[in-house]
């Protein structure tokens, strides 16, 4: 499998859940822009740490909030830009999300068979439920699992805990993957 890399949190969607400075713009032409510059900034940066082309290069869109229109064409406008630009450059896209937004929001397109909307090539997915599984269709009933099922999904199941390595103690989150990107 090629090496993964998580994209730096910057701009996040314009109805997030927390509080967060940097959000996209509800205009999903601007937002689109801005996913375009984010994605050359983060294929520049993997290059850079020297991950080879065609490694899976993740944006990380925090928990937002549901039922704002305007928010969800701003946010999946983003992800079809930064789709497009990250594989146009010669690498795989992927995004990080939670189940109730961001997986929800982008598998009620692939559902509809959205053309305009670019599903990205691998998810990687917040669920904290300690359950060591690549599903979250029990709990988000249109994130199907048959949504990116061909070994493109990682999950999240625990976060914010620490471990003990080499005698240092570190914060770190717990992830199941199944993929071969």
């Amino acid at each position: 499998a090629r090496p993964l890399l998580l994209g730096v949190q910057r701009l996040q969607a314009p109805c997030v859940a927390q509080d967060i400075t940097g959000v996209m713009s509800t205009n999903p032409t601007t937002a689109a822009s801005q996913a375009r510059a984010a994605a050359a900034d983060a294929v520049a940066q993997a290059k850079r740490f020297g991950l080879a082309a065609g490694s899976v290069v993740h944006y990380d869109i925090e928990n937002y909030s549901m039922g704002n229109t305007v928010c969800t064409t701003a946010v999946l406008a983003f992800v079809t830009a930064w789709t497009d630009e990250v594989r146009r450059l010669g690498y795989a896209a992927g995004v990080y999300g939670n189940t109730g937004s961001l997986m929800a929001d982008m598998s009620r397109r692939v559902a509809a068979g959205d053309a305009t909307f670019h599903a990205p090539d691998q998810v990687w997915f917040a669920r904290w439920d300690g359950v060591q599984t690549t599903s979250a269709a029990a709990a988000t009933p249109e994130f199907k699992d048959s949504y990116w099922s061909n070994h493109q999904r990682l999950k999240q199941y625990r976060g914010d805990f620490a471990e003990t390595w080499g005698g240092v103690r570190i914060a770190i989150d717990g992830n199941w993957v199944d993929t071969t990107l």
